[in-house]
């Protein structure tokens, strides 16, 4: 599978030769992202993006459960594992389109093989925001803008990692990245499968 290593440790872009010794990619030196760490082993590219379209678009659960069982392989070692996992929640339109949620389903096969229990529920999406595949980077900040809320007065955990299938542009991670530091987060680390080079 296409692996991303060599990548941002923010957040898993490929890095230039140059970027190398810092472990970090220009636009993550500029823009101080949420998130402390990205643990996502694959890109976007064939044949992983065929395996997450027919899990995502066409239920072929199969594929969707066989990258999360090589996840942790292809993720390499893990550090201080997070408290919980937090699955990136949909547009409630769109869930109940689709029938399930994939980043539920990632959370729960990632939660069986670190034994991370999965914080579901806390973390929500306002309905009614235009799909994000075909907006540009820019685009899609303004649109995620006010989107993620966190559900619930307890306390969240200090530690945690957030669970989506694929980071384009980053900007979605970005959003729910900054309502989960609002909410008290210290340390966040986003889990995915595949990040778009």
């Amino acid at each position: 599978l296409p692996q991303t290593d060599p990548c941002c440790r923010r957040c898993a872009l490929p890095l230039s030769i140059v970027e190398r010794q810092a472990s970090l990619c220009r636009q993550c030196e500029r823009s101080d992202p949420p998130q402390d760490q990205s643990r996502i082993p694959w890109r976007y590219e064939c044949p992983v993006d065929r395996m997450i379209q027919n899990y995502k678009y066409h239920g072929t659960r199969a594929q969707g459960a066989a990258l999360a069982r090589n996840w942790l392989k292809g993720a390499g070692a893990p550090g201080p594992l997070p408290s919980a996992l937090i699955p990136a929640p949909m547009d409630p339109q769109r869930l109940r389109e689709r029938g399930f949620s994939q980043t539920a389903e990632l959370a729960e096969w990632l939660s069986r093989a670190t034994g991370v229990p999965v914080l579901a529920g806390r973390l929500q999406r306002h309905g009614g925001y235009q799909a994000q595949a075909s907006l540009s980077r820019s685009e899609r900040r303004r649109n995620l803008r006010d989107a993620f809320f966190v559900a619930g007065s307890a306390p969240l955990p200090d530690h945690v990692a957030l669970v989506e299938d694929v980071v384009t542009t980053g900007a979605t991670a970005e959003a729910m990245g900054h309502c989960l530091r609002r909410a008290g987060v210290v340390r966040l680390e986003v889990w995915a499968l595949a990040r778009t080079p």
